[in-house]
């Protein structure tokens, strides 16, 4: 049983560390072009509840590194895991370092962020309940898609 735990627990750093890797290459082909996108769309999904601990000092990372070269790119991100229920009123005391840092993300960064309104219908979480920063799309995956089609680039942040 303890190796097959061990097994577990090293296939899951090998994923996050694949995934984090792809984010990374994805954003630094974008900095290497000459032209960039029209802007870049940011899908985050994670199975945890304080994914945005994790996922907010990335993101304002990749905006800065983005923005330092190419100033006029829109940067948006949409959120659609657990993560997301972090931003709502009622976790604005527990989270409050959280809603800080996204806050920023969107005033200080100028990124708009989404979270998906029909994944908090599910879990009995109303779009007023979320923080007045943050938008509530209907469907996480065609509000991505949206942001495809007006020509975003697509650079997906999870994490198991």
């Amino acid at each position: 049983m303890k190796k097959i735990l061990i097994f577990i627990f090293m296939s899951l750093s090998l994923l996050q560390t694949a995934c984090s890797e792809a984010s990374e290459k994805a954003v630094q082909a974008i900095l290497e072009s000459s032209e960039p996108p029209v802007g870049v769309v940011f899908e985050v999904t994670t199975y945890s509840d304080n994914g945005f601990d994790w996922a907010a000092p990335k993101l304002k990372s990749y905006a800065k590194q983005l923005r330092t070269k190419f100033p006029a790119i829109k940067l948006a991100v949409v959120s659609h895991g657990l993560e997301q229920f972090q931003l709502t009123r009622d976790n604005s005391q527990a989270h409050a370092a959280t809603h800080r840092k996204v806050k920023s993300l969107v005033k200080d960064s100028g990124i708009e962020v989404h979270v998906c309104g029909n994944f908090a219908s599910m879990m009995d979480v109303g779009r007023d309940e979320f923080v007045d920063f943050v938008k509530v799309a209907g469907q996480a995956p065609l509000q991505v898609e949206e942001f495809k089609q007006a020509g975003y680039k697509l650079i997906v942040i999870s994490r198991p």
